[in-house]
């Protein structure tokens, strides 16, 4: 594994970059995203060898990068990166085995955040660790998908004619919408909110 005895003071930028060099026992791949403030995370985990020994515990953890402008606290501190906020599917982590080269984990796992977290200052992090002797076998992080998190809108065709028009149009299916009208230099034309008219 990769266990350092002693101080965290023996531990230097040398051992991390050797350790960090090494090949991955496990290959991770899969998304995280968000849709209406619920996290869904789809991780796959692929053994690229055996681990005939311990039991294998799989961590998937919510990390938020928090910035106060005040110190919360009485020591000054004001930037806290990598503030735990959930460990799925819980502290303990997934058990999964001892599995041999080939074998692939699926986790998947759905979360609702609630405030004060800001999904835009989050990520995950992802590891393996033996239960028995507490070697890490594989670390990563991945990002979180924003670009998901809208509000769906059912079925909803907005129609604009005659096209080309002359100047006069028709505009349906806009209720309760502002309406942008540009011309081919991208300028505003006219901005109008559909209850106006």
């Amino acid at each position: 594994g990769n266990q350092a005895d002693g101080l965290p003071s023996v531990v230097t930028q040398d051992i991390i970059d050797v350790e960090s060099a090494k090949a991955g026992l496990l290959d991770v791949s899969g998304s995280a995203y968000m849709v209406n403030n619920t996290l869904t995370i789809e991780v796959d985990l692929e053994a690229l060898t055996g681990f005939p020994e311990g039991t294998l515990q799989a961590h998937v953890v919510l990390v938020e990068e928090v910035n106060y402008t005040a110190a919360p606290g009485s020591n000054g501190e004001t930037y806290f990166p990598d503030v735990m906020r959930r460990m799925f599917p819980s502290p303990d982590g997934a058990n999964i085995g001892n599995p041999v080269a080939g074998d692939v984990i699926n986790l998947d796992y759905t979360y609702t955040i609630q405030s004060p977290v800001d999904t835009n200052m989050c990520h995950l992090v992802i590891f393996v660790q033996n239960d028995v002797n507490k070697a890490v076998y594989m670390a990563t992080t991945m990002d979180i998908d924003l670009s998901t998190n809208v509000d769906e809108i059912a079925n909803m065709e907005v129609e604009v004619y005659p096209n080309p028009t002359s100047g006069v149009f028709n505009i349906a299916n806009v209720a309760n919408s502002n309406i942008t009208v540009f011309n081919v230099l991208g300028e505003v034309v006219e901005s109008v909110h559909s209850n106006d008219f």
